[in-house]
C-alpha cells in the first residue's frame, strides 16, 4: 500500500500492489479502516461495501492481473496493482490536517497500515 489519501468527507484513495504470496489465490481485502492517533475508528469500509466498488473506481496499473471485486471484498491476484477510490455511503466529517492511519485487512487477518494526514 502506498500513497494513502484520506479526505475530510471520508473518501479514501490508495495505491495497492500485490507482489508476493501464493499465486494460486488472490489476496482478499475484507476491510479498510481509518483510525485516529488513539486508535478510534473514524471510517470503515467492510467486505460488503468493498464487494460493490464500481469498476470505474479502480485504476488498473497492470492489465494482466487486475484488481477486481468479489463476493467478499476486493480481490488482488499476484502481480495486481492499482489505485482504488473508496467513497463512504454517508459522508464523514474528518478534521483537515488530522493525523490518521489507513489500515487494509485481508481475510486471513493480515494487516497493512500507513500513516497520512487528512486533506
Amino acid at each position: 500500500m502506498t500513497d494513502p489519501l484520506v479526505q475530510t468527507d471520508g473518501k479514501v484513495k490508495v495505491r495497492l500492489y500485490r507482489d508476493g504470496g501464493p499465486d494460486t489465490y488472490g489476496a482478499f481485502v475484507v476491510e479498510v479502516r481509518v483510525q485516529d492517533a488513539s486508535g478510534k475508528v473514524l471510517e470503515r469500509f467492510e467486505a460488503d461495501q468493498l464487494a460493490k466498488v464500481p469498476a470505474g473506481s479502480i485504476e488498473q496499473l497492470h492489465k494482466l492481473q487486475p484488481i477486481k471485486t468479489g463476493p467478499y471484498g476486493l480481490v488482488l491476484p499476484l502481480g495486481a496493482g492499482g489505485v482504488v477510490d473508496l467513497e463512504p455511503p454517508t459522508p464523514a466529517s474528518l478534521s483537515h490536517g488530522e493525523s490518521v492511519t489507513l489500515t487494509i485487512i485481508d481475510v486471513s487477518g493480515a494487516k497493512w497500515s500507513a500513516d497520512t494526514i487528512v486533506k
